[in-house]
């Protein structure tokens, strides 16, 4: 893991319309939570939230912020910083893959990390 590339995702993906954490993304948590307290004590994360294409873009907002505010609360349960982490959903912006295919909007409904500027 390295903040220092701009967003990184975090391969914490969901089903669709859904804000649970599949319990395989469990040990990524745990992991990335570790990760964040070796940063500088007033380092600030922005977990960001994202969904794939379905469904109108306000829901969808709503949903990745779940979803972003979900990841955050488990990293504050695994040990983060409760003021070092921030969340915030970003709807169906910014798809790393298809949304034309399951496989596309699977990977698309998925948190990422950011350094806040």
């Amino acid at each position: 893991i390295d903040l220092n590339q701009g967003a990184v995702n975090l391969n914490i993906n969901f089903e669709s319309g859904s804000a649970v954490i599949k319990a395989d993304s469990l040990p990524k948590i745990k992991e990335f939570s570790d990760y964040l307290k070796t940063l500088p004590e007033d380092t600030i994360i922005n977990i960001e939230g994202y969904t794939d294409s379905s469904g109108n873009e306000a829901s969808n907002k709503k949903l990745s912020s779940k979803r972003a505010f979900a990841v955050r609360n488990a990293l504050i349960e695994a040990g983060a910083k409760k003021s070092s982490v921030r969340a915030y959903g970003k709807g169906s912006t910014n798809p790393i893959a298809t949304n034309e295919t399951e496989e596309g909007r699977a990977e698309n409904r998925r948190i990422e990390a950011v350094i806040a500027q």
